[in-house]
């Protein structure tokens, strides 16, 4: 499992063995975790997120982007692919 970003309140780590990321959101003492798939839509290995989004309960969506990390050989009329996937908690959760 790798490491892609830890701060206070999350953690983001990626399973090349899988193409997940595995997501914890730490709030008051409590760890709430949630999935992503991590493949690029052009099937290449080594996509890694840019930028997240993340909301609680009663969102439109829990939502993360990614950008393909095998760029220049992944881009989209010169620019690198990017694209967002769904993550999915094992309960809702609210950052109050």
């Amino acid at each position: 499992m790798d490491t892609f970003h830890e701060s206070k309140n999350l953690k983001i780590e990626y399973d090349p063995d899988t193409r997940t990321y595995e997501l914890t959101v730490s709030l008051g003492g409590e760890e709430i975790k949630g999935t992503a798939p991590g493949a690029c839509p052009c099937g290449k290995a080594g996509s890694r997120p840019t930028l997240w989004e993340l909301e609680g309960p009663g969102a439109e969506s829990n939502v993360m982007w990614l950008v393909c990390g095998k760029t220049p050989q992944c881009e989209l009329d010169g620019r690198p692919l990017r694209w967002a996937v769904d993550v999915t908690f094992e309960r809702d959760w609210s950052e109050e």
